[in-house]
């Protein structure tokens, strides 16, 4: 996002959701609740039946009793605050209770900037910091973290960042020699500390970023990389390097309490929490690290915990108003899901208002808490009254606008709800989910094409909140584009959320798309979901026990044949059994079963509805959820994959299938901090599993627990001599130790048992080549590249080998061979990087209807990353938009190559070829659609196009029943079944539909 958020206002004030009846109304449903929240711009309130309240009425919290100050100060100013910790003061406030609290930006920022600790001591042979009173002369605080040096707050006083941060940037990097040519560093260092200084981070971040090519084991240089992002509000940009910075070190405490920080600004709080939580512990007495995890964890429904963070920044700050908000947000939180005493509560509660009306008497956050009990309490006007004199007095607060929106439009006044939201988006950091609820007054007025471009803002705002989904499933439906609104509610599942209503609009969807078996799982677990939600009904009919008794029966006999079918790998018979049992049984494993004989016959995509019907039908399943991970992986969706094992392991933390995919996953993303405790675990569970222990040894290794690691690989070779990756391991401890005759005879070892790993041939030419053994050094390495001709570190070696050698031809073949593989590696990288800055210029482009300025955008993108499906897909969607069908259909194929089991591009195909006049081609493309995916809709619809075309009456009259059948409450394919009806001359039926059409057309 590339707004910055604010961290001061309100948490929503919300309620338990409730579980919606079938069919799935909406328009008095307006969820003003986030998911994957902002709380720095959290609206006060939302809608009545959701979004909620502060307390019960009657049942937990009074309204806050505010007592009414006559004193006012004489003189009054309104303060500026600082980039992160952003006071949100009105307009009138004494000068006095701010006094020295306002800090610059560059002034709270900059003191986190750390510096280079890359004084080369070559007679201790070691690494240090410059101190301060080296070359500045600054007050300085050796701080906690190890090897790291940083400025402390108390040190280095917010009033002097600048001055300290000139003396900072002297301590510069002195490398002489990178690859043969010398370089100034210090220079570089000191005109990226003058940019920072000056206001220009995207020149500072060009200087950060040529530091870290030259100098890529500099760990500071990543954190300052980092923050020169964070500053021009390049989040996720500033996330990467920060994650590099800790990779080096992973003692920076700043990198930690900035990662967090970004992560909160994406609207990540769960990704939020363990940095924060980190530098929490690094850092106590900074009340920014605790702040941000109370607002992160309130974020992710954690209100006991919010508050004891909460409460740490409170005593680190007791008079910051926007800290005892939060925290009086959080004992009302608490309050509402019934933890704790009520009486203790509503006392802390009482006490934290008193002191922010004790510390600012006009403060506008009264006016919210009182706002919020007077919605809760059903007295919208009053509520709207409140929130109405914020507005009159700060109009620049953020929230306030939209929280009137959503009470404007709970009472159906749409202009007034309208009005409000276009305020919010005139802040200049709005709070985001103001496009979900404008989507909302659209489509509640029937505007779905008005409706789909906030939608999708809504979406990229919030990635990681499911409602947006939902509402563009529901305005794709409107519009008769059935197989989107089908992915829509997918993702939405796949995001979280897994209500009745949302799985049957789902099911509706498959039948309109023509997927019956999908359609009835979807629909199966809309029913179990209900069931859950209301008392059990009894039936007293004989017939109806019998029934259910040989359904039961039936199951059981069904179940037993699949597993004996499925044990015999006759995968599509045990389908067949499996799919029949869920007919008569409602047991939430059947889907887990369906799931897995999908799974083993290829069919990934249904294996993951089949597995997520089986969570939303029982949470516990964690083979199910293990399973859904597996599937996910198979598709190349490792962020899903992982997050699935991780839901396991938060309810199961010892289960073995979890904790090892979990663990390769952290191996293979380096995420080594998340590595070892996994490990561990599993090596108490597994302790004679050698393989398990050689990876634990080497992410002890990588998180530089030099000692651990070498102790688990020696236990490792006591019970396996000939354990090939641990011989290479020790070796490598050895080298990172400086004990390069230790090394060689393990490396030497691992060589001969791996003939064809290039590992130990390189280490071993690193270690003969510190030995000044340039001979064995360039046999071994020569080796390597034999085995790994595409690996730039072994030319690099090979190049200062021969040097040494002084084989000047080979020296310089080697070094520019090196040259061209990292150029190579790099350009591929940023190739990447150019792709998706692309994409999301062109989808800005799409948003505003230029179309063609998109495309050229997209061509661009496509040149960058050509292997991309999903940029090519997005390509020929556009050219189709514009009528060039040729070139639709040429990218659309390609897409399809690289992804053939993704049925939206064979039904974009169809679409092509149908507007080319090629219908055998159109009909051909929409079947493989419905072999991918038998629910899709949209797909019947076509193909009922096509048969009226053709005066095959029948065959779209039983297309367009079956689009209907799958989705009942799309008015289109009633438009297009009452035509096909009057067509054959069923007039009867032809009204009936007609009818129906306009019942679900009309405005409510």
């Amino acid at each position: 996002m590339a707004n910055q958020r604010s961290p001061h206002l309100p948490i929503r004030l919300s309620a338990a959701r409730t579980v919606e009846s079938e069919p799935w109304h909406f328009q008095r449903d307006h969820s003003c609740q986030p998911r994957a929240r902002r709380p720095a711009q959290e609206p006060i309130l939302g809608r009545r039946s959701e979004c909620g309240a502060l307390h019960q009425p009657g049942s937990v919290l009074p309204p806050p009793q505010l007592h009414v100050w006559e004193q006012r100060c004489q003189s009054r100013s309104f303060e500026k605050s600082s980039l992160v910790q952003r006071r949100y003061c009105p307009v009138k406030r004494c000068r006095s209770a701010g006094r020295g609290r306002a800090r610059r930006i560059q002034g709270f920022l900059l003191q986190y900037l750390q510096p280079y600790p890359i004084w080369w001591n070559r007679q201790s042979g070691g690494e240090r910091g410059l101190r301060p009173g080296d070359l500045a002369g600054e007050p300085f605080e050796r701080g906690t973290t190890g090897s790291e040096t940083h400025i402390l707050g108390r040190a280095a006083s917010p009033r002097r960042p600048l001055r300290i941060l000139k003396g900072l940037m002297v301590w510069s990097l002195i490398l002489a020699i990178v690859l043969g040519g010398q370089v100034d560093e210090a220079a570089l260092a000191r005109e990226a500390a003058a940019a920072m200084e000056s206001g220009e981070y995207a020149a500072a971040e060009e200087h950060y970023r040529a530091l870290a090519a030259l100098v890529p084991d500099t760990p500071e240089i990543y954190t300052n990389l980092g923050l020169s992002r964070f500053l021009q509000k390049k989040y996720d940009e500033a996330i990467e390097a920060f994650e590099q910075g800790l990779k080096r070190r992973p003692a920076m405490a700043n990198a930690w309490l900035f990662l967090g920080i970004s992560q909160f600004n994406q609207n990540r709080p769960a990704q939020a929490v363990p940095p924060l939580q980190k530098y929490a512990s690094i850092r106590p007495d900074d009340k920014e690290g605790h702040y941000y995890l109370g607002l992160s964890l309130m974020a992710r429904g954690r209100y006991e915990a919010a508050e004891k963070s909460l409460a740490v920044a409170k005593q680190l700050d007791p008079r910051n108003l926007d800290v005892l908000y939060h925290l009086a947000q959080s004992y009302l939180k608490r309050a509402e899901a019934k933890q704790g005493s009520v009486a203790e509560l509503s006392e802390a509660y009482q006490s934290v208002v008193r002191q922010i009306a004790a510390i600012d008497p006009e403060s506008y956050r009264i006016r919210q808490l009182r706002a919020g009990y007077y919605a809760v309490m059903k007295e919208p006007s009053k509520a709207i009254a409140e929130l109405e004199a914020i507005v009159k007095d700060n109009p620049r607060v953020h929230g306030v606008q939209y929280t009137l929106g959503c009470l404007y439009m709970e009472s159906f006044e749409y202009d007034q709800a309208m009005t409000a939201f276009e305020a919010e988006l005139k802040l200049d950091s709005p709070y985001p989910r103001t496009y979900l609820q404008m989507g909302h007054v659209y489509l509640a007025q029937n505007k779905a094409t008005e409706a789909l471009p906030l939608l999708e803002k809504a979406v990229r705002e919030e990635p990681e909140n499911g409602q947006p989904w939902v509402e563009r499933g529901r305005a794709h439906r409107m519009m008769g584009q059935h197989e989107t609104a089908a992915a829509a509610f997918e993702e939405a599942i796949k995001l979280g959320e897994r209500t009745a209503a949302v799985y049957y609009q789902l099911g509706v969807e498959y039948r309109q798309l023509g997927k019956r078996d999908l359609a009835l799982e979807a629909m199966k677990t809309a029913k179990t979901l209900r069931k859950a939600a209301r008392a059990p009904e009894t039936e007293t009919s004989q017939a109806t026990e019998e029934r259910e008794k040989a359904d039961v029966v039936s199951a059981e006999s069904l179940l037993e044949k699949g597993q004996r079918a499925f044990d015999m790998r006759t995968y599509e018979e045990a389908l067949n059994l499996f799919e029949q049992a869920s007919h008569h049984s409602s047991r939430c494993d059947i889907h887990f079963y369906i799931g897995l004989a999908r799974y083993r016959l290829g069919r990934t995509d249904p294996a993951i509805v089949a597995f997520q019907s089986a969570l939303a039908c029982d949470g516990s399943l964690a083979d199910a959820q293990v399973a859904l991970g597996d599937a996910y992986l198979q598709r190349g969706d490792e962020n899903r994959s992982l997050a699935a094992y991780e839901a396991v392991l938060r309810a199961q933390p010892d289960h073995r299938l979890a904790l090892r995919a979990a663990a390769a996953l952290y191996l293979k993303h380096e995420l080594h901090e998340k590595t070892v405790p996994v490990l561990e675990r599993l090596v108490e569970l597994e302790p004679k599993d050698v393989q398990v222990q050689a990876d634990l040894a080497a992410a002890y290794a990588a998180t530089g627990r030099m000692q651990e690691a070498e102790h688990t690989f020696r236990g490792v070779l006591k019970v396996d001599p000939n354990h090939a990756s641990a011989l290479v391991g020790l070796g490598n401890v050895y080298l990172h130790t400086s004990r390069e005759h230790d090394a060689i005879p393990f490396l030497k070892r691992a060589a001969a048992l791996a003939r064809s790993a290039y590992e130990p041939y390189y280490l071993l030419g690193v270690a003969h080549n510190r030995l000044g053994e340039y001979g064995e050094a360039a046999t071994a390495l020569e080796e390597a590249r034999r085995l790994n001709p595409t690996q730039p570190a072994i030319y690099y070696q090979l190049g200062q080998t021969y040097r040494r050698l002084d084989r000047k031809d080979e020296q310089k073949k080697a070094l520019a061979e090196f040259g061209r593989l990292k150029s190579q590696e790099d350009r591929l990288v940023d190739d990447k990087r150019t792709a998706a800055r692309l994409v999301e210029q062109a989808r800005s482009l799409v948003d505003s209807g230029k179309l063609q300025e998109a495309i050229e955008l997209l061509e661009q993108a496509q040149q960058s990353d050509a292997e991309s499906d999903r940029i090519l897909f997005r390509l020929a969607s556009l050219y189709y938009d514009v009528d060039r069908f040729d070139s639709a259909r040429e990218h659309v194929d390609k897409a399809i190559a690289i992804a053939p089991s993704e049925w939206r591009y064979h039904y974009l195909l169809g679409l092509i070829e149908m507007e080319s006049d090629e219908p055998t081609r159109a009909l051909e493309s929409f079947e493989t659609v419905l072999e991918l995916n038998a629910n899709a809709a949209e797909a019947y619809q076509q193909i009922g196009h096509l048969a009226i075309k053709q005066r095959n009456l029948q065959r779209a009259i039983d297309s367009f029943k079956r689009a209907v059948d799958l989705d009942p409450e799309n008015a289109r394919f009633h438009f297009d079944l009452s035509g096909a009806y009057r067509e054959a001359g069923h007039r009867e039926l032809a009204e009936r539909e007609k009818l129906e059409f306009e019942r679900l057309s009309r405005i409510p």
